[in-house]
């Protein structure tokens, strides 16, 4: 009974008082527009990374002195050394106490768009990316990833004026990879006429003095455990959300300030319908009640009308920096994982900025104001 006579008061004063129902609305959407873009970019960089990190099974990286970094499709690492084919053939030597693979990443123009492309150990993928099956080995053949099939729609590819058959992996990688090129390292030291390679990957490592003994002989590389790798990742993505998090309290300061400003003016215009309300029997927590359901229904509305234009917004960006800077990742990402953060913080503005002006209107004292 309370909820229903509650919600009447609410539907009707919303309602009634369009001018500012439409600006308590605006500013809401508003704030929750840039939450929502805000979430989306960072949500696409967690997409293209920390999902990846976690796709692979990787203990060991031969890498030169400084820790690569793994940004997007680009490992960040600012020494021009590079591992000779002589140490990645000495390891093969004990591949039967671990498995190893070289890793290259560097973007290639294919049909206009900038695509990740990574060379791996064809024989051994399946040791570094459970998820793909292992291909059949042919020389001339390239994966690619699920959803960049859908952008590429072709049988062959080429590469540095040579032609490959492609395969598409059928599972989804959930990062940059499958928005990614991949290629057996022998066709790509071919193709780029390299002899030497950017990184080794090492899984299974059952002897890791023996392989410390073989490093060391190369004063310029290290052998860095994959766990210390992905706490520096870890580490560059907790400080994003550190951001992510401050520039939405921000937006969402603003929205709670604008939407209890306006919800608190109509709370002391409407002082005598409450007196009168109250008057005729009414419990308090009515009143209290039906303006907690009108921040509510204001917060919800308005949010649904953010989440809108944010998605046509992300639609609109992502396709627009796609055609000018040829890229074939998306940069801001439309999950439903954004959706529900913001309905969560759109309830929380709802609510919150509602509570102060449902506390003075629920506790009016009924007969001062019915003398006025």
């Amino acid at each position: 009974m309370i909820l229903s006579v509650s919600f009447k008061l609410a539907k009707s004063n919303i309602l009634y008082r369009k001018e500012r129902t439409i600006l308590t609305m605006f500013s809401i959407a508003f704030s929750i527009f840039i939450s929502f873009i805000l979430l989306s970019l960072v949500q696409g960089f967690l997409n293209t990374v920390e999902k990846s990190m976690k796709n692979k099974n990787i203990e060991m990286v031969i890498t030169t002195k400084d820790i690569p970094v793994e940004i997007g499709p680009i490992i960040i690492n600012p020494s021009i050394n590079s591992i000779p084919m002589e140490l990645y053939n000495t390891l093969m030597l004990y591949q039967n106490n671990y498995t190893l693979t070289p890793a290259f990443r560097s973007i290639i123009n294919l049909d206009n768009k900038l695509i990740p492309l990574i060379a791996l150990d064809f024989e051994k993928i399946k040791y570094f990316y459970p998820s793909i099956e292992q291909p059949l080995f042919q020389k001339d053949i390239v994966l690619i990833g699920k959803k960049l099939s859908s952008i590429i729609k072709t049988n062959t590819i080429t590469i540095q004026g040579k032609n490959f058959s492609v395969y598409t992996i059928n599972k989804d990688l959930n990062g940059y990879e499958d928005y990614s090129i991949f290629i057996d390292f022998r066709n790509y030291l071919q193709i780029s006429k390299k002899t030497s390679v950017d990184q080794i990957w090492i899984n299974n490592v059952i002897n890791k003095n023996e392989l410390l003994k073989i490093v060391s002989n190369y004063n310029y590389l290290t052998l860095i455990e994959y766990s210390k790798v992905n706490y520096i990742q870890q580490t560059i993505i907790a400080s994003i959300k550190i951001l992510q998090v401050i520039m939405i309290i921000a937006s969402i300061s603003i929205a709670l300030i604008a939407s209890t400003n306006t919800i608190l003016i109509t709370t002391f215009e409407r002082i005598p319908e409450f007196t009168v309300v109250l008057a005729i029997g009414a419990p308090r927590k009515v009143v209290f009640v039906s303006l907690l359901l009108e921040g509510l229904i204001l917060s919800v509305i308005s949010s649904i009308i953010g989440i809108i234009i944010g998605i046509i917004t992300i639609t609109l960006i992502n396709n627009s920096l796609s055609t000018a800077l040829n890229i074939s990742i998306p940069l801001l990402a439309n999950t439903f994982t954004v959706v529900k953060q913001i309905l969560l913080i759109s309830t929380f503005i709802g609510i919150i900025s509602s509570i102060l002006p449902a506390y003075i209107a629920s506790n009016i004292n009924i007969q001062e104001n019915i003398r006025m």
